[in-house]
């Protein structure tokens, strides 16, 4: 054999070698840690329109919460054991993203056996909703399903998870809201914005009772948020939609966050609103692309001589 067919057949081998090995990690990766969207809002707060963080993409592994002192369930309410990313690990990850240190972290967060009596810096008391809804088991008794503790509450690839701090802090009668709005929108078009709710009452009754207790929410206020900051568009009318244009001169992605504190719905009752989000990704225009470009270089040069 020549020694240049060889080198050839040594090096495929070799490719195939690290190939296998670069899967093995990305498939031992995958088991162990998630990329979710987080959120964050308590009004109370200092935060510009009570927002800790929105919508943010961060990369969660299992166990997380050990490195700050906390401890995940060995096993969830039904004896299943928790052997996979949790809430928890979430939300001790997001905390020390705000705070930037453990210390920060401990200070903001206080957990006991799945009960969450701080986050955040705040008492709450707190409602967390995975994609729209609370994370219940799918065991339905008499009076609904059993919920989750952040313990033991799994997440996965792609969850968007928001923490919203009840406005009604007696009845805890908030709506759980979620925001429609377009996936990818051109700079300068418009596009319209839905936003749809039903009462935290009945989140734990099953997902036929969730379907027909779900309504347009009427009066719930409407921002647009870049770069940290927020900007009004607007209501939502009875129908629980606004229509937002765009400007050609926008150079940045949209997150939409619907925001109320009282709103009536199509039921006829008025209820406290959480908040919720959704992101537009905006395709720039020519003058957007020229506009990001410049600005671009002025923000270099003024990281240059701070």
């Amino acid at each position: 054999m020549k020694k240049t067919n060889l080198s050839k057949i040594l090096s495929v081998f070799l490719s195939v070698l690290m190939m296998s090995g670069v899967l093995c990690l990305f498939s031992f990766a995958s088991d162990d840690s998630v990329t979710v969207y987080f959120s964050a809002v308590d009004q109370s707060s200092s935060y510009e329109n009570g927002v800790i963080m929105a919508e943010k993409e961060i990369t969660v592994s299992k166990g997380d919460a050990v490195k700050y002192g906390y401890k995940n369930a060995a096993s969830d309410h039904n004896g299943n054991e928790v052997d996979y990313v949790t809430a928890l690990d979430a939300i001790a990850d997001a905390s020390y993203l705000v705070y930037g240190s453990e210390d920060g972290v401990k200070n903001s967060l206080t957990v006991s056996s799945g009960y969450m009596s701080k986050a955040f810096s705040s008492f709450g008391p707190w409602m967390i909703t995975v994609n729209g809804s609370m994370p219940h088991d799918d065991i339905l008794l008499s009076w609904g399903y059993t919920g989750y503790s952040v313990d033991e509450m799994e997440i996965k690839n792609g969850d968007h998870i928001n923490l919203s701090v009840y406005y009604d802090k007696t009845g805890y009668s908030d709506y759980i809201t979620s925001v429609e709005a377009p996936e990818n929108v051109k700079a300068g078009d418009g596009f319209k914005v839905k936003v749809t709710g039903y009462s935290s009452y009945v989140a734990m009754s099953g997902d036929d009772a969730v379907k027909s207790a779900t309504y347009p929410v009427d009066g719930v206020e409407i921002y647009k948020i870049t770069d940290g900051k927020s900007a009004l568009l607007g209501k939502t009318d009875s129908n629980g939609e606004l229509t937002v244009k765009t400007s050609k001169k926008d150079t940045e992605n949209y997150i939409i966050m619907a925001k109320g504190s009282s709103s009536a719905t199509a039921d006829g009752s008025s209820a406290a609103v959480s908040n919720s989000f959704a992101e537009v990704n905006i395709k720039l225009s020519f003058i957007g692309h020229i506009i990001k470009f410049f600005k671009t270089i002025a923000d270099f040069f003024a990281k240059l001589f701070k």
